[in-house]
């Protein structure tokens, strides 16, 4: 166990420093991940749209303009992450605000038969309806900033998978003096 958790140590290492040493690249990576997850949930909010039609009528068409936002954010992220990624940002902030306007609509849908599902869903639209004013207002925040955090992230949890490795060979050895003092008596 001793090798595998000092691997995965220094590998989290090298992850952080290249966040660290690369924070925009970092972003840029992250962007295309954000691509792939929005082009799923936009093929989601279509078919949600479908099934909703036929119950809520014209208020299911929220689900069908979330499908095509999250549609076109979604090839922006994956085509051009590096040239457009200032007005990525603010996408990242309006794509917020957008689910944050789904969230608190759908917080009223909810509040006839739950109360604590109300809230809590009333909530977090409001806290990303906050986050994606926070990015529209200072998008450079978000690039440089989270690039920064992962990679602190990631050499904090390498350096702790390198302790536990270490603690791993201590308790080891630890484990073989208490066996040969065993087989001594």
């Amino acid at each position: 166990m001793f090798w595998e958790l000092l691997i995965v140590g220094l590998i989290l290492i090298l992850g952080g420093l290249f966040s660290l040493i690369c924070p925009m690249q970092t972003f840029t990576l992250i962007l295309k991940a954000l691509g792939i997850i929005a082009l799923t949930t936009s093929l989601a909010f279509v078919v949600r749209f479908f099934r909703m039609r036929v119950i809520y009528g014209w208020r299911s068409s929220i689900s069908l303009t979330l499908a095509v936002f999250s549609f076109v954010v979604g090839l922006l992220f994956l085509i051009k992450p590096e040239e457009t990624s200032n007005f990525l940002m603010y996408m990242i902030g309006f794509w917020f605000i957008a689910y944050a306007v789904f969230a608190l609509f759908a917080s009223f849908s909810l509040r006839s038969f739950s109360l604590s599902l109300f809230w809590s869903v009333l909530i977090i639209g409001l806290l990303m309806l906050l986050a994606g004013v926070i990015l529209v207002v200072m998008p450079q925040a978000l690039g440089l900033s989270l690039g920064i955090m992962i990679g602190i992230s990631l050499l904090l949890n390498g350096l702790e998978f390198i302790l536990l490795a270490l603690g791993d060979r201590i308790a080891a050895r630890k484990r073989a003096r208490a066996l040969e003092r065993v087989g001594d008596q």
